[in-house]
């Protein structure tokens, strides 16, 4: 009986969009919550007849696919090297990140052209789907105490009917434990919540919010030439999503300019320079490439709501991440290092 836990994932970078590259068993995600959806627009064939009956089969009309998992956040077991990439290296290319790697460190940050596109193979028990030309979004999500992970969605063409292929048998070998989400040192405002000046934080979502969009062509066999990112946010909210509950001062009448209804009020950044402005997550295996390390440029407060954190009082914070304005190319705001863990 085909079950659903006989399935693998592999992706491989494409050298030529939409053509397949032949992902490996090296190439294996370990990946849960998967969903794979075909989108199909049949047409239709009406015909006046002396019954209500249908006649004549609808036409097949444009054909692609959309595929989503999560996954945990996890680095390799080697040490850093240009041979050696993070476990979600693929992923995060697919999803309008450049990277680069030097001084033992593979660095992912926001791009807005030469974009990335990946090739999906797909296993389930027995039936493999290929699904090319893929790009997507991701959102990182944070909980304190667990461990971090990782939302992926993708758009990614129709290139052939599932055929009946044995699973693959995936090559995790160089994927090490994911590390949890503690000792981040991430306070992003000058008060430090180890003196009860300022709330902790409980949980943040990083979200890059890529606007997809599909390329629709008159010569391509499905009537769709690609998938593309064309923003990240819409024209009128752009930017990278950062959003994080946070539990209400002890101290209270801490509660100053550099907390998040001053600096919401008036307008202006989170003092990233004053404050911390990485947040790291580091395995607990020394020399593996497995520690993790955000950093934000700048974070501009558009939104906070009163919330009950189990019975606390605290605040759900909605904020954009700030490309550096003194920088005419912009995509900065975000940087991903990976590098050893010390």
């Amino acid at each position: 009986m085909p079950v659903t836990r006989r399935t693998i994932v592999q992706a491989k970078i494409e050298s030529t969009y939409a053509t397949d590259p032949t992902p490996a068993t090296t190439d294996a995600i370990f990946v849960d919550d998967l969903s794979i959806t075909l989108n199909n627009e049949p047409t239709g064939r009406p015909a006046f007849a002396p019954s209500f009956d249908a006649r004549r089969r609808a036409v097949l009309g444009k054909r692609s696919w959309s595929v989503s998992f999560s996954t945990t956040l996890n680095g390799n077991t080697n040490a850093a090297a240009a041979d050696k990439v993070p476990m979600y290296d693929v992923l995060l290319r697919a999803c309008g990140l450049g990277s680069a790697f030097g001084a033992a460190t593979w660095t992912y940050t926001p791009a807005a052209t030469g974009l990335s596109s990946c090739t999906f193979w797909i296993y389930q028990d027995g039936v493999r789907y290929k699904i090319t030309g893929c790009r997507g979004n991701v959102r990182f999500v944070l909980n304190a105490g667990e461990t971090a992970r990782a939302e992926w969605e993708f758009q990614g063409l129709y290139v052939e009917t599932p055929t009946a292929t044995a699973v693959s048998v995936p090559d995790y070998s160089d994927l090490p434990d994911a590390p949890l989400v503690v000792s981040t040192g991430w306070s992003p405002f000058p008060n430090a919540p180890t003196v009860d000046e300022f709330g902790h934080i409980r949980s943040a979502t990083i979200d890059l919010r890529n606007a997809m969009a599909t390329s629709e062509s008159l010569t391509m066999t499905e009537g769709i030439r690609s998938q593309e990112i064309v923003g990240r946010g819409d024209a009128t909210d752009p930017g990278i999503a950062l959003t994080f509950e946070i539990e209400q001062p002890t101290a209270h009448d801490a509660i100053t300019a550099a907390t998040v209804w001053s600096t919401w009020a008036n307008r202006t950044d989170a003092a990233l320079l004053v404050g911390v402005n990485t947040l790291a997550l580091v395995g607990n295996t020394s020399g593996q490439m497995n520690k993790h390390t955000f950093t934000f440029q700048k974070i501009s407060i558009d939104d906070v709501q009163i919330a009950d954190l189990d019975g606390r009082v605290g605040f759900t914070v909605d904020a954009r991440i700030l490309a550096d304005t003194a920088l005419a190319g912009g995509d900065d705001a975000l940087t991903l290092a990976v590098t050893d863990v010390p």
